[in-house]
């Protein structure tokens, strides 16, 4: 999963423009630690032994969005208390034939909804 983050900074998908070796790395460092809900600067070793403890789920999505190819990333991660999961879907794809000028999806660090309070 790390990897796929980080070839996705460094080539810049399909259409996009690539980061480079340093910033690829940190950008996929980012994102890895987003996912586990790690606060931003944890060291990478605290980070990559912290995630033996989670589950981490490849899934397929089954959209006009999602070609199964390259550069179409998709994963859930299951905190180790299961009470919290985070989601990352990306694509790099242009959507001409839905007649709309949508344009590719951004690899970055994911965004956390918090949980509402149940009345």
């Amino acid at each position: 999963m790390l990897n796929e983050l980080f070839s996705a900074s460094y080539v810049g998908g399909v259409n996009g423009q690539g980061q480079g070796g340093a910033y690829a790395r940190l950008y996929a460092w980012e994102g890895f630690c987003a996912l586990m809900g790690l606060p931003a600067g944890v060291p990478l070793l605290e980070a990559v032994r912290g995630a033996a403890d989670h589950r981490w789920l490849r899934f397929m999505a089954f959209t006009d969005w999602f070609h199964h190819d390259t550069p179409d990333v998709a994963f859930a991660v299951l905190d180790p208390t299961r009470t919290r999961v985070a989601v990352l879907a990306a694509t790099d794809v242009v959507l001409q034939r839905l007649g709309c000028a949508c344009h590719r999806g951004v690899v970055g660090r994911p965004r956390v909804v918090p949980e509402r309070p149940r009345r």
